[in-house]
């Protein structure tokens, strides 16, 4: 845990305080070469870390960064442009952001925001039989949400490509 490695720093022959043990951890994970890893789970966000990174020292730990292979996310990126009709998406070579700016982001791209959008259409189409391609739609996209892990998520986008597009381009023709 960051707790044992800052307690372990603060001893001789370092003589570390605390911050200056999390200032070189978190220019590791910024270089990626580590991950933070809380409650077991390696899907945080490194600005939830840095906010509690003092009260929750005991939560944390870290691990050897595991990198997606840049061939995945342009091939992501293709799927991604493909399924929703996009012109350009915000181009990263972090994974990890890349997929968490697509699942929770707060532009109007992200799934987060296009599901606000079509559960809105949907309450507005009520019970009519042009409603379903929008509830499938919202499906779709909710079933790509709940997936946690970044290498997965894309996988996943890749391999529904065809299918994605065309549930997103049957709900577009009912809106």
């Amino acid at each position: 845990t960051l707790q044992a490695l800052c307690r372990t720093f603060a001893e001789p022959p370092y003589g570390w305080v605390d911050h200056c043990t999390l200032y070189v951890v978190n220019e590791l994970v910024r270089r990626r070469q580590y991950d933070y890893v809380m409650n077991n789970s390696t899907d945080v966000d490194t600005l939830y870390i840095a906010n509690n990174v003092d009260s929750q020292l005991s939560h944390i730990t870290l691990r050897a960064a595991q990198l997606i292979p840049q061939h995945i996310i342009n091939a992501f990126l293709s799927a991604w442009n493909n399924i929703f009709g996009l012109a350009n998406v915000q181009v990263t070579t972090d994974g990890r952001e890349l997929c968490r700016r697509c699942r929770e982001g707060q532009d109007k791209d992200s799934l987060e925001s296009r599901i606000t959008e079509y559960k809105e259409k949907a309450r507005l189409a009520g019970n009519y039989s042009f409603a379903k391609p929008i509830v499938d739609a919202i499906n779709k996209m909710n079933g790509w949400k709940l997936i946690r892990d970044p290498k997965r998520f894309f996988e996943n986008i890749i391999n529904d490509s065809a299918d994605g597009r065309s549930v997103i381009e049957e709900a577009k023709k009912s809106i």
